[in-house]
């Protein structure tokens, strides 16, 4: 049984079919490490219906956003951080894997839209390692019942670059940094959120009393991020738990949970 191994923890698959945009080949490919293939519509429509994987290979010159309907099949998606892509407009109508049906977990990726999984209430997404830049507001729904809410784990969220902010409904988040714009912080349709350990950065998150929440302490800040996730440029604090990669106690929620950025061991087999 192929296996994928991030930090500490151990991902087993019945299968894993290799993506890399410039070297792979969908016509002569077979999906393994040494003939990957090139699109992500291609290692899809490999996968059986659950339990295989795509792993999106790190490559700076492919985007591998070309499929774009609806996600069927419960599997996960795992990428090499910041050069493994999924990038389309952040615009308020750009829906990507709308109505989906089935669970996706995804791992160390880099996403870009309008919104992911947009009414697919029924479904249960998880997101590890991620950074997410979005136009409207997580990937949830207000029917969504709280067992089947998504959880972002470890992850960056992102849409300063767009007039709405984030709404959370039923989303679990953890381990996380959110940075908003405009109406900033919002509970949509329910309170049926949670935030654990998670810095809010803007002038406008609404006030919450969940757990670990650490309070905004400016409207606008700047930091960069390698291809690895280690934070850089990030002079704030709140209530993160684990190390930074240089061994001082942590100041960005990132750098504690099982996913931690900043140690980013993987090696398959």
């Amino acid at each position: 049984m192929p296996t994928i191994q991030i930090n500490n923890e151990n991902l087993f698959f019945d299968n894993v079919y290799y993506v890399h945009g410039t070297n792979g080949n969908d016509t002569t490919g077979t999906g393994s490490v040494i003939t990957p293939f090139k699109t992500f519509t291609r290692a899809y429509n490999s996968c059986n219906l659950y339990n295989d994987a795509i792993y999106l290979m790190g490559d700076d010159n492919s985007n591998y956003l070309d499929y774009t309907a609806s996600i069927n099949k419960n599997i996960s998606i795992i990428g090499d951080g910041l050069t493994s892509k999924l990038h389309g407009s952040i615009t308020y109508t750009n829906y990507i894997w709308t109505s989906s049906t089935g669970n996706v977990k995804l791992y160390r990726l880099w996403l870009q839209a309008g919104q992911f999984f947009r009414s697919s209430p029924n479904i249960k997404n998880e997101w590890y390692n991620c950074v997410i830049t979005v136009g409207i507001g997580l990937a949830s729904d207000t029917q969504t019942p709280i067992s089947n809410r998504p959880l972002f784990q470890n992850c960056i969220l992102d849409n300063r670059g767009t007039s709405y902010g984030y709404y959370r409904a039923n989303c679990y988040i953890e381990n996380s940094i959110i940075i908003g714009k405009s109406d900033g912080w919002v509970d949509y349709g329910n309170n049926n959120g949670k935030t654990l350990k998670t810095t809010l950065n803007n002038n406008n998150f609404i006030e919450y009393t969940d757990e670990g929440k650490a309070l905004p302490s400016s409207t606008t800040f700047s930091y960069t991020v390698n291809s690895d996730f280690t934070l850089s440029g990030v002079t704030w604090q709140n209530l993160g738990t684990g190390l930074n990669p240089d061994g001082s106690i942590a100041h960005i929620g990132i750098y504690g949970g099982i996913y931690a950025f900043g140690d980013w061991s993987i090696s398959s087999y």
